[in-house]
């Protein structure tokens, strides 16, 4: 997680938002066919958490963030998380956008486009 007041803010607000919701989803409150899905989406969603957690700055953890969130429609976790009731990337891009707006993040994309 940045050290920086920013990145800590918007650390926060992503656990409270997406991260520790998916995580702390229980399997037994699903059906007993769709447990393995929600095992397979907290293991996706821990993933893309490290990256975008362990980003070095504010702006590189926004850029992280919009990232996985491609990953997310382009690799159909969006969807297997809108299908077990949990939140998405996408239904909070642009509340982080606005948090990021006001702390005067931005998330410029660095000259190879990634910053992974």
């Amino acid at each position: 997680m940045a050290a920086d007041q920013p990145g800590e803010r918007i650390a926060q607000f992503l656990e409270d938002q997406l991260f520790r919701p998916v995580r702390a989803d229980d399997p037994d409150r699903h059906p007993p066919f769709k447990r393995a899905d929600v095992e397979a989406a907290r293991r996706r969603v821990a993933r893309e958490r490290e990256i975008v957690l362990g980003a070095p700055s504010a702006s590189a953890m926004v850029l992280a963030f919009h990232e996985a969130a491609e990953r997310s429609a382009a690799t159909e976790l969006e969807e297997l998380l809108r299908t077990l009731g949990l939140p998405t990337f996408g239904a909070i891009r642009d509340e982080l956008d606005k948090l990021a707006a006001e702390l005067a993040v931005t998330a410029e994309p660095t000259p190879a486009g990634q910053i992974s």
